[in-house]
């Protein structure tokens, strides 16, 4: 884990901190990228660190606090061992409450945007919320009421029986339909573990073989050239590999012949993209680095990619962890559509307000921009899965 440390004003043994880290709330099941705020001692706290920006290293515990500082980020890094943490621990003053953590969905990037109307679902068994909609058609309970709605293909839904996943999830009922609607983009939150992959999976896959194919020039050969219609982005190799287990499962219980391909970092390019010499990708899953250099050596171009998914949005977005940069070189410094010309979906566990502008500025405006939460998110109530 990687701290920058400095103490605070008036001694005392208080201490600020930029910790670049996953934070996993036990209690909660919550889990955030961010920056915290050392000044122990105070409740016992997961830290799973970051490894290579990109990758998650082992998990140990220590005592802080968790808050949303975010100043002295220029302050130089240190590594900081077990002992060190359980020394700055013992070192402090009474602890203080934890700050109330800041909620994106009822803020907008433009405070004279006009307010969005939102639809409260309170006989279901975790709060949920629809914004951006004055009329919502309901939520799907069985993959047969998906069929029917033309949310999930007849072949998806006899898959995901297969599969053994006999209903949606919570966020599943209300971000299939969500989905579904032609030319409105989605920004959805639910807890971690939640089924929020499979959300986003099935419409894609569904729509992807109930619609004409589309016509893609690929010619095969060292010299081919992927032209995804759809790009599912994620922050760590593991999600991405997850991510594209989801869509091959779908694939292959539906005898579909399409195909999905994955590029993440730490293994040769030259190897994962090999597929690509033989038949064309529908579905691009990947970390936005390898992306990048997956298209600049001409291997991939996302002119035909009309879905684009942001998995775990707020890691996507957080500057503090330095994926910001590299989602927004792939959303508007490469050949992909505009966000008009597009339909792009956000899934986050979490959306600070300070993330706000970023989460906006990669979907339509409202009314083509619809919000779904799911869950608690009161720092008095108890979070919980779908």
């Amino acid at each position: 884990m990687i701290l920058n440390l400095e103490e605070s004003g008036g001694g005392r043994g208080r201490h600020r901190a930029t910790l670049k880290a996953v934070l996993v709330d036990n209690i909660n099941g919550r889990r955030t990228f961010q920056d915290v705020l050392v000044k122990g001692p105070w409740r016992r706290r997961e830290l799973a660190a970051l490894k290579d920006q990109q990758e998650l290293a082992t998990a140990f515990k220590y005592d802080g606090k968790v808050g949303a500082e975010r100043r002295n980020r220029e302050l130089e890094d240190t590594s900081w061992s077990d002992q060190d943490l359980q020394d700055l621990g013992g070192a402090a003053a009474a602890p203080e409450a934890p700050a109330a953590e800041d909620d994106d969905f009822d803020a907008e990037a433009d405070s004279e945007a006009e307010p969005e109307a939102e639809l409260d679902y309170a006989h279901e068994e975790l709060p949920v919320k629809v914004k951006g909609l004055q009329q919502f058609e309901g939520a799907i309970y069985t993959w047969e009421e998906g069929v029917a709605r033309g949310c999930v293909a007849p072949a998806v839904s006899q898959a995901l029986l297969q599969m053994q996943l006999a209903r949606p999830t919570l966020i599943q009922r209300y971000a299939l339909p969500l989905i579904c609607r032609s030319g409105t983009d989605l920004l959805a939150q639910a807890q971690t573990g939640s089924g929020k992959t499979l959300a986003f999976v099935i419409p894609i896959v569904s729509r992807l073989l109930t619609s004409p194919p589309v016509s893609r020039p690929f010619f095969p050969g060292p010299m081919a050239q992927a032209s995804p219609v759809a790009l599912l982005l994620s922050p760590t190799r593991e999600l991405a590999i997850q991510t594209s287990k989801n869509v091959a499962d779908l694939f292959l219980h539906t005898g579909s012949s399409m195909s999905v391909i994955t590029l993440y970092g730490g293994e040769t390019i030259s190897q994962q993209v090999k597929p690509i010499e033989r038949q064309n990708q529908d579905i691009v899953c990947a970390t936005p680095g390898r992306l990048l250099d997956a298209i600049d050596s001409g291997k991939v171009s996302l002119m035909f990619a009309t879905t684009v998914v942001l998995d775990e949005a707020d890691q996507m977005l957080d500057l503090a962890v330095g994926l910001e940069g590299t989602v927004t070189q792939v959303t508007d410094g490469r050949d992909l559509p505009r966000n008009d010309g597009r339909q792009t979906l956000l899934f986050s566990a979490t959306m600070p307000d300070f993330q706000t502008k970023q989460f906006h500025a990669v979907l339509k405006k409202p009314p083509a921009r619809l919000k779904l939460r799911v869950g608690h998110y009161n720092e008095d109530e108890k979070g919980g899965s779908c």
